[in-house]
């Protein structure tokens, strides 16, 4: 399955060292480590913090998702980073609530299925033959420096319905459930459908976020 887009270029200063003299590289330059190796996510995050922090990627070992909710697991993200890497990072985690599924796990959203093809496809077929396909989005943001948790919050964006199918054309790698799911109040079109007026109303989660940041950062 191919990317409906080209991602931007990579995030960072573009330096290169070893790990032990990143902690000074970032703290010297006032710079936030992005901790996601998701493109469409740092991009994200990079417009949340730039007023106030370089964001910069690197690239990250994988650390363990640890969490019952979408909150503390990205809580965990940044502390693991910040404390691997020695200096201020952010990270992320969200994922999709549907309150038809019972056996749904929200914050299993990227980990169901080991492709976003097998994700796409087995999430249709878990909503064969239900009539309520409301999806509920909820994205939570997490800072930490050096081990210790600076700031968290969660926010939800505007709900959504599962699609009856999928077009091959509306997929994007990185953001799988945009691709199977449509608004109501946009006349039932597909994420990729909209406008990118539109597609900012729909990612409103993003917004609070980036308002309850800068809160953070001028305290």
């Amino acid at each position: 399955m191919k990317s409906k887009q080209n991602y931007p270029e990579p995030l960072g200063s573009g330096f290169s060292c070893s790990e032990t003299l990143i902690p000074l590289k970032l703290f010297i330059m006032n710079e936030i480590l992005i901790g996601s190796a998701n493109p469409y996510k740092q991009r994200k995050i990079a417009d949340i913090v730039r007023d106030f922090y370089t964001p910069t990627t690197l690239p990250l070992e994988p650390v363990e998702e640890v969490g019952e909710t979408f909150k503390e697991i990205a809580e965990n993200k940044a502390k693991e980073y910040s404390r691997k890497y020695g200096c201020i990072a952010i990270s992320t985690d969200g994922g999709a609530v549907i309150p038809a599924l019972g056996a749904w796990e929200p914050v299993r959203t990227r980990r169901f299925g080991d492709t976003d093809e097998e994700r796409i496809f087995g999430l249709l077929k878990m909503m064969e033959g239900v009539e309520e396909r409301t999806l509920e989005w909820y994205e939570a943001l997490a800072v930490a420096d050096k081990g210790e948790l600076l700031f968290s919050v969660q926010e939800r964006a505007m709900d959504a319905n599962v699609s009856h199918s999928f077009d091959p054309k509306n997929y994007q790698e990185g953001i799988w459930v945009c691709s199977v799911i449509e608004y109501p109040q946009f006349g039932g079109k597909n994420y990729f459908e909209l406008t990118r007026e539109e597609q900012i109303q729909t990612e409103d989660s993003w917004t609070k976020l980036a308002e309850h940041f800068r809160g953070f950062a001028k305290t």
